[in-house]
C-alpha cells in the first residue's frame, strides 16, 4: 500500500499538519522538528500525491524552465540542475525552448503563468519588450543569470566576472603574459569601467570579459584589443574560427581563456592546427568546468557552481509561490561559489 501522511506523522512522531507543513515548504516550523519529518519521508518513501495537493492549494506543483536553447552544455547541465533541485521538492518541471524569435519568448510569458505555479527565467531573454511584459506579470519569477536590463525580480547567477578573474590569476600565476580571451559580446567588449553586476552586453558574457580585463589591469598588464576575441558562445566551432584568426594575424599569445568550455574545446583544436602545443606554448583554460573528461589534454576550468544557481533559484522561486510577495521580501541577488579547478591545459595534473 502507499505510504501516506499519516504514516509518516507516526513515524516522527508529529501530527499530521506538522507533516503537511514540512511537505509545503510553509514557515514556523522547528528546524528540529523538519528534520524529523525529512528524514520519515525518506525512509518510508512518501511521495505527497501532487494532484490533490493542487486541487486543494490552487498550485500545480508544476515550475516552468524557459532558455533560449538546449544544445549548448552549459544549457543542458543547467536544466539538469533544475531538474534535480526541483525534484527534491517533489515539483515538476515545464522545460521551455524559446529559440531567437521574441515573438516566441513573448508567447512563453505571456502563456506559463497559466500552467505552472511559477518561472526560472534565462535571464539573456530579456530585452526592452520581454522587460516590459515581465513587469506586468503577476506570477513568480526568478531570473537565472545576469540580465541587462533592470527587473524587479529575484536574480541567481554564476560570479561572472570574479570566476573570470580568478581565472586569469591562474594564467598569470603560471607565468602566462599574452593571454587572449574568447567570447568577448560580439560587437565589441564592455568598457572597462563598466560596474561588474551592471549592464555590461550580453550578461554573463559582458561581465567575464570586464572580470579578464579587470584581472590583467591589476596585475599591471596591458589589456591588447587584438587579444579580445568575440566568439557565439557555446558553440567549440565559433572557439576554433576566433583563434584560428588570432593565430593569423601573428599577435604573441601565450594564454587562451575561452568564456565557456565548449568555446575553449574550440581553441584546442585551433592550437594544435597551428602546430602549437599546450600548455608548452599556449595554455587553455574555460569556464563552466563541463568538459574536462573530452577534452585533450585535460581542460583546466572554472567551476562556477550550477548546482547552486539551481538549488538557490528553486527555493527561491519557492517561498515566492508560497506568499514572499515583493512588498514582504524585496528582490533578491545571489551569486553562486566557484572553484578553480587546474589540469594538464595549464600544466597542472594529466589526469582528467
Amino acid at each position: 500500500m502507499a505510504v501516506t501522511m499519516r504514516d509518516v506523522a507516526r513515524r516522527a512522531r508529529v501530527s499530521s499538519k506538522t507533516v503537511s507543513n514540512v511537505v509545503n515548504r510553509r514557515p514556523h516550523v522547528h528546524e528540529s522538528t523538519r528534520a524529523r519529518v525529512e528524514q520519515a519521508i525518506r525512509e518510508l518513501g512518501y511521495r505527497p500525491n501532487l494532484s490533490a495537493r493542487g486541487l486543494r492549494s490552487g498550485r500545480t506543483g508544476v515550475v516552468g524552465l524557459v532558455l533560449p536553447d538546449l544544445r549548448p552544455p552549459a544549457a543542458a547541465a543547467l536544466a539538469d540542475a533544475v531538474l534535480t533541485a526541483a525534484r527534491e521538492h517533489d515539483l515538476a518541471v515545464v522545460v521551455s525552448r524559446t529559440g531567437a524569435d521574441p515573438r516566441s519568448r513573448a508567447g512563453v510569458l505571456a502563456g506559463e503563468p497559466h500552467r505552472t505555479d511559477g518561472l526560472l527565467l534565462a535571464a539573456e531573454l530579456l530585452g526592452a519588450p520581454e522587460r516590459a511584459l515581465l513587469d506586468g506579470v503577476d506570477h513568480p519569477v526568478v531570473l537565472l543569470g545576469r540580465a541587462d536590463v533592470v527587473v524587479a525580480v529575484d536574480q541567481v547567477a554564476p560570479a561572472d566576472a570574479a570566476a573570470a578573474a580568478a581565472a586569469v590569476r591562474h594564467l598569470l600565476d603560471v607565468g602566462r603574459r599574452r593571454v587572449a580571451v574568447v567570447g568577448a559580446p560580439v560587437g565589441g567588449a564592455p568598457a572597462g569601467g563598466a560596474p561588474a553586476d551592471g549592464p555590461t552586453g550580453r550578461g554573463g558574457a559582458g561581465a567575464r570579459v570586464l572580470g579578464y580585463r579587470r584581472a590583467l589591469e591589476d596585475a599591471g598588464v596591458p589589456v591588447d584589443p587584438r587579444l579580445v576575441l568575440p566568439a557565439r558562445d557555446g558553440d567549440p566551432r565559433a572557439g576554433a574560427a576566433a583563434v584560428a584568426a588570432l593565430l593569423a594575424t601573428g599577435a604573441p599569445v601565450d594564454a587562451v581563456l575561452a568564456l565557456d568550455d565548449a568555446l575553449a574545446v574550440g581553441a584546442l583544436h585551433a592550437l594544435a592546427d597551428g602546430g602549437l602545443r599546450v600548455p608548452d606554448d599556449v595554455a587553455v583554460m574555460g569556464l563552466g568546468d563541463l568538459a574536462p573528461g573530452w577534452a585533450r589534454p585535460a581542460l583546466s576550468s572554472v567551476d562556477l557552481g550550477l548546482d547552486d544557481v539551481a538549488r538557490t533559484a528553486v527555493a527561491m522561486l519557492l517561498e515566492r509561490v508560497g506568499g514572499a510577495g515583493p512588498g514582504q521580501v524585496p528582490p533578491r541577488r545571489h551569486e553562486a561559489p566557484f572553484r578553480v579547478v587546474v589540469r594538464a591545459s595549464t600544466g597542472g595534473p594529466a589526469g582528467g
